[in-house]
């Protein structure tokens, strides 16, 4: 009977150590997703192992299962909708996004948002659209490097007490193009996908349009100076914070 026991006890330690050298011939391991071409290239020629056979590995090797970094992978296209954030701060804005991935690490991504922000009779506006690349640099953080343009206008509307209508309304703008800057931090599920624009900037680089106007009668020196000081608008950089998305990945 003993004698039974020991052979049984043989056979399983036998058979498990067996089966756990399959799986690490096969690169099977449990926790991680996968090795990169070039991880499997570097363990093939120098592989380092414990006294018990173990593969000793540094963590830039191996991607976990349940990664943002892993679940990129095989992803081709994505869409995320913008609920708030400040494309052009201080105007709080909502926006929508489309991308491509160009591979699990990079994606080309166009996005427009547009913000409004109203006080008494007086209002700000902006809309902003943009190309950029988003380059992940590990699991989830990641830079936001493009070309975008930016469209900023004021308005006044004046209604009648008696009647409800505009009595008197203007409204001006100003579009420039530039460069898109900007850091953040992107978690993948599944399907689902939850990032943030952290902060970010808009550098002008030149105005190509302009829309003023101005009150009827207005002098000569008035329209001068109104145009002076949306030119200078329109070389002026803005700042881009706390810019929250969803969306989905496939």
């Amino acid at each position: 009977m003993k004698r039974a026991i020991i052979m049984l006890v043989a056979f399983l330690f036998g058979a498990s150590l067996g089966y756990a050298e399959s799986i690490e011939k096969n690169g099977q391991y449990p926790l991680v997703a996968k090795r990169t071409s070039k991880t499997s290239k570097r363990l093939a020629s120098s592989e380092k192992r414990t006294a018990t056979g173990k593969v000793i590995v540094s963590r830039d090797e191996v991607v976990f299962n349940d990664s943002s970094e892993a679940l990129r992978e095989g992803k081709e296209w994505s869409l995320v909708f913008e609920p708030i954030g400040f494309s052009v701060a201080p105007i709080a804005s909502y926006g929508l996004a489309a991308g491509a991935y160009l591979s699990s690490d990079m994606i080309m991504e166009a996005s427009y948002a547009h913000g409004k922000t109203d006080f008494l009779i007086f209002n700000i506006f902006s809309d902003y659209t943009a190309l950029h690349l988003k380059k992940f640099w590990g699991n989830s953080f990641y830079t936001n490097t493009g070309f975008a343009m930016r469209k900023l206008g004021a308005g006044f509307d004046l209604e009648s007490i008696a009647t409800g209508a505009s009595d008197l309304k203007a409204s001006s703008s100003t579009t420039s193009i530039g460069v898109e800057l900007a850091i953040g931090n992107r978690w993948q599920w599944d399907t689902f996908t939850l990032g943030c624009d952290w902060i970010g900037a808009f550098l002008p680089i030149a105005k190509i349009s302009d829309d003023i106007d101005m009150p009827a009668g207005a002098k000569e020196s008035e329209k001068k100076e109104a145009q002076d000081d949306w030119d200078n608008l329109a070389k002026t950089h803005n700042y881009q914070l706390l810019r929250f998305y969803l969306g989905v990945s496939i």
